[in-house]
């Protein structure tokens, strides 16, 4: 019992220092609204919900699918595209589902690289790598914090990618996605992972990557 005791301390004394006591700087750790924490701990926390229709393997569902069907019509609403699909957990496996539907294993991308900035799922440390992908960094203006465009589209033309995947867990200013789509082939897949900006991509006050030349845009669930 006492070890239970410790455990509701730990987790009040987390609460009180995070939300209280800091001035918290990262990015992909947003806070929470409280109106979203009440529903976040709602009866839909613990539920599993897979497939639809007479597919789905779980009973108790009717209100998950409805709620899965009003996410994405308010996303299909707000980025005017046909299609939506909330139900990767994390920026990883939506990047996975892109890597799974536009590649075969032994294909090449082209991303940022870590050290300027980039996810590890879209290296050869992470999904990507997984998925037998050959990752080939974009080239990077360190002076300007953002990718340098000439150099990336002679890159592009030369090892001719399956994806060009923007996007990253650290960067400072919106990507020239419709600087590099405009000169590229066309049937190359251009993927832009929002995960860390979704929320001010959402709220039109970053950049819009389908209007850009993005083909999908990836994301996370929880930052911002």
């Amino acid at each position: 019992m006492h070890r239970l005791k410790d455990i509701i301390r730990i987790v009040e004394e987390q609460n009180k220092w995070r939300r209280r006591e800091c001035l918290n700087l990262i990015a992909s750790e947003s806070v929470m609204s409280p109106l979203a924490e009440k529903y976040y701990a709602s009866d839909f926390h613990g539920r599993y919900n897979e497939h639809s229709g007479p597919e789905r393997h779980y009973c108790g569902t009717k209100y998950a699918y409805e709620i899965e069907e009003l996410c994405n019509q308010l996303f299909r609403e707000r980025f005017e595209t046909p299609f939506a699909d909330v139900r990767p957990i994390s920026g990883a496996v939506a990047n996975m589902v892109a890597y799974t539907a536009f590649t075969k294993p032994g294909d090449v991308i082209i991303a940022l690289g870590i050290p300027n900035g980039a996810h590890v799922s879209s290296t050869q440390w992470g999904i990507a790598g997984a998925r037998g992908l050959k990752s080939i960094d974009m080239f990077f203006d360190a002076k300007k914090m953002n990718i340098d465009v000439e150099n990336t589209v002679k890159l592009i033309d030369k090892v001719k990618p399956r994806i060009v995947m923007f996007g990253a867990s650290m960067f400072l200013f919106p990507e020239p996605v419709r600087e590099i789509k405009e000169r590229i082939d066309p049937k190359i897949k251009v993927v832009y992972d929002a995960s860390h900006v979704f929320g001010l991509i959402y709220g039109e006050v970053f950049q819009e990557p389908l209007e850009e030349g993005a083909d999908l845009i990836t994301s996370s669930t929880h930052k911002t």
